[in-house]
């Protein structure tokens, strides 16, 4: 395991100026933890190993020792669910998930972030030093950089400030420097706090192998010492690191290398590149990578979709595959020194190799880690609530025959969906086993498309316990249900809907509740969006969130449905024409705009809401005993 790893992903703000959520995944995949492992991952529990027989003590026998204790550097931050904890390199869990996120044990200690603060850990799962910080960062060199009230500074392994919080900005000590940031200007602090290299650059990076990229004006990028005198300046665009007496920079467009003396040793010809690791370096060349020595020759050939840097002798690269190869041909796999594949591509992501093993991706939900000949050493099992359901499609009945003979309805598919692994995401990720059925020809995903026409039942127990898994604060279901004894004309902002959905739900429109055979629910129009856009025929669906009144199973129905009062598309709409004054008049054209789609009768939708109401009064769940 490599201690020495930090991912900072931090919390995921859905800034998108113009989302059309045409499809949702209920377990779309994104890391919103504040530090994280790589994003693809899978969410997971490890499979504990059997213990080893043992024999009871005799005369000549001792009792054998307790193992030692993993420590800090065997430790590796693990997703389960929802939360992280950390397991040893045989999959055992030694810290049980708790964490929003997690980083990796550094100096003995890591930053865990929970409920809102940043705190710190030792290798038993003891808070060290209580969560307090709006972020906080890995030991290095005996000090942490940490933020607080959007201040940084420095503590040490106590938890006690060295360095009081008073920068903009701060990232951890290397080679005996703080990189730092006050009042817009970059500079350099020694561990004490004192400057030794005064804020004067525009930006700047941490020292490595004794020089510091920094930027002097808006058009000129140097190297400096730790004296803080400028020891490369040439013209370039930007420069990485220096790593194994190298570094990348740019010029004129492209990224070549030079030396610790300014000199050009590799002459920019690549449109990207990696640093050295290894004695080679990761180069792309026309949206292929491959990789080069320090002499700029090219030792394995760009053809690799992408590609990672050598560590433990392998590296990660995943094959370009063959297009007219069925899916599956542009897996991950790992390459020698000389190309030459040592295990072959099979995974759908392949991390890099620390300590002997690797983590991978065997599937969209498995994960394993490996050893360097490829055998799994462990596997990482993901952790998935209600895989089973007690009702089958043949104890659902409803009659839809209105659609048919209206021309919107052909064919209606039944199906048991199996139960997703819980993954972090926007949503919601992973849903319990449930029956779906599609009102015209079936899709090949699990993902919940908000306009395809489908009637899915959970059972509540079970979608209750993921939400509660996510720490979801939102009480859907209870909302329903006290939605549904009240029956308000008007009911308040966001009607409950499952699965949760990762933006705002902007109007509720056309509301009406329905009664079915040992149920009830209500049904509306609405259309969800991160940003300020126009209600179009594209984005609004019907809706339909009811609950069998024995409180089992939860009903939902999406369909889409269109009017002639509203444009087809946001390209239809006023907003395409001026942005700006649409924007700025936004709540009184949506209270326009609801207003007027309240007003509509039911014929006046494609399809008439009166079809889709009559066929979900004339549902009927059987009992499953």
């Amino acid at each position: 395991m490599n201690p020495e790893k930090q991912y900072h992903t931090g919390l995921f703000l859905f800034v998108i100026l113009l989302v059309t959520l045409t499809t949702l995944l209920a377990g779309c995949r994104q890391p919103t933890a504040t530090f994280s492992t790589d994003p693809t991952r899978a969410p997971a529990t490890a499979t504990e190993r059997p213990s080893p027989p043992t024999a009871a003590p005799t005369e000549e026998s001792t009792i054998p020792p307790e193992p030692p204790a993993a420590t800090a550097d065997e430790l590796q931050p693990e997703l389960h669910g929802f939360y992280w904890g950390y397991v040893d390199t045989s999959g055992t869990w030694i810290i049980e998930p708790q964490f929003d996120s997690a980083q990796y044990f550094s100096e003995g200690l890591a930053a865990v972030y929970k409920d809102g603060l940043s705190g710190y850990i030792d290798a038993s799962g003891q808070s060290v030093i209580t969560p307090q910080f709006a972020v906080a960062n890995a030991f290095s060199e005996g000090l942490a950089a940490v933020a607080v009230d959007m201040k940084w500074g420095y503590i040490n392994p106590t938890g006690e400030f060295v360095i009081e919080p008073r920068f903009d900005y701060a990232e951890n000590f290397t080679e005996g420097f703080g990189h730092v940031m006050e009042d817009t200007l970059h500079g350099y602090i020694d561990p004490s706090g004192q400057w030794v290299i005064e804020p004067q650059f525009a930006a700047a990076y941490s020292f490595s192998e004794g020089l510091a990229l920094v930027q002097r004006s808006e058009q000129e990028w140097a190297y400096i010492d730790p004296s803080g005198q400028v020891a490369i300046q040439m013209p370039m665009e930007y420069g990485n690191n220096f790593s194994e007496g190298l570094a990348a920079v740019i010029v004129n467009g492209k990224w070549g290398f030079i030396d610790k003396t300014g000199a050009m040793v590799i002459e920019p010809q690549y449109d990207s590149v990696q640093n050295f690791s290894e004695g080679l370096a990761v180069i792309y060349l026309n949206g292929l990578s491959g990789y080069i020595n320090q002499s700029g020759a090219m030792v394995i050939e760009a053809q690799y979709l992408s590609a990672q840097d050598f560590s433990e002798g392998l590296a990660a690269v995943q094959s370009a595959g063959d297009p007219q190869a069925e899916p599956g041909s542009d897996r991950w796999g790992y390459i020698d020194a000389t190309g030459n594949f040592v295990i072959p591509p099979q995974f759908m992501w392949a991390d890099a190799f620390s300590d002997g093993l690797a983590s991978v991706n065997l599937e969209e939900s498995r994960r394993a880690y490996i050893d360097t000949q490829g055998q799994i050493v462990f596997e990482i099992a993901p952790l998935i609530i209600g895989e089973t359901i007690a009702i089958t499609p043949e104890q659902i009945s409803f009659d839809y025959e209105g659609l048919v003979n209206a021309g919107m309805l052909t064919n209606v598919y039944g199906e048991v969906m199996p139960a997703t692994p819980l993954m972090q995401g926007p949503g919601i990720g992973g849903h319990p086993a449930h029956l779906k059925f599609t009102l015209g020809e079936p899709s090949e995903t699990e993902w919940v498309n908000l306009r395809e026409a489908q009637l899915r039942i959970y059972p509540v127990d079970s979608y209750q316990e993921i939400l509660d898994e996510a720490g979801y604060h939102q009480a859907l279901i209870t909302n329903l249900q006290g939605l549904l004894a009240e029956r308000p004309a008007a009911p308040p902002d966001g009607i409950p809907i499952l699965p949760p959905v990762p933006a705002a739900q902007m109007f509720s429109t056309q509301v009406k509740y329905l009664d079915f055979q040992g149920g009830s629910g209500v049904r509306f129009i609405t259309q969800y969006s991160q940003a300020v856009v126009s209600i179009n025929n594209m984005e609004i669906f019907y809706t339909f969130q009811g609950l069998t009144d024995d409180g089992a199973y939860y009903v939902t129905l999406f369909h889409p449905v269109s009017t002639s009062i509203l444009p087809d598309t946001y390209e239809d709409s006023a907003m395409a024409e001026d942005y700006e004054a649409f924007a700025q008049n936004f709540e009184a054209y949506l209270q326009q705009t609801t207003q007027e789609l309240n007003a509509l009768g039911s014929a006046e939708f494609t399809p008439d809401l009166a079809l889709l109401d009559a066929m979900l009064q004339s549902l009927s769940i059987a009992s499953g005993e």
